[in-house]
């Protein structure tokens, strides 16, 4: 299981809704996920430099907590490979350590020659469950 920490700072806190907006989660999600990818050898750069692009096919998100200034966990867990789809569980935690939003990923690779997906590496299968597990 991949866990990483972020600071929530003022200025993401909406001044109508004092917390953090729904649309700016998604951001905290994504940056999650590329920590992940860095965590697992590879950056986005290093993809896009061989040609695959990874991107969003799919996202199903549950809000359940507002977020607030502070400190907060962000879980990628579940990593799997089914085919051409590559599938994230995602889950932030708020700064009580509770639950705040849960999150459902389906990832594709896709070839900057054909933009056509593609299939992920055996490799990247392997490194993906061992980080998210």
């Amino acid at each position: 299981m991949f866990k990483k920490k972020y600071q929530i700072p003022s200025e993401l806190i909406q001044n109508d809704y004092e917390h953090v907006h729904h649309a700016d989660t998604v951001r905290l999600l994504e940056t999650s996920r590329i920590d992940l990818f860095k965590a697992m050898g590879k950056t986005l750069e290093d993809y896009f430099a061989n040609g695959i692009l990874i991107v969003v096919y799919d996202l199903q998100i549950t809000y359940k907590r507002e977020l607030f200034e502070g400190e907060i966990e962000v879980i990628c867990s579940n990593g799997i490979v089914q085919g051409k789809s590559i599938f994230i569980d995602q889950e932030i935690k708020n700064q009580k350590g509770k639950t705040a939003v849960q999150a459902k990923i389906e990832l594709k690779m896709v070839s900057t020659d054909t933009k056509r997906s593609i299939e992920p590496s055996q490799s990247f299968l392997e490194l993906l469950k061992g980080a998210t597990t």
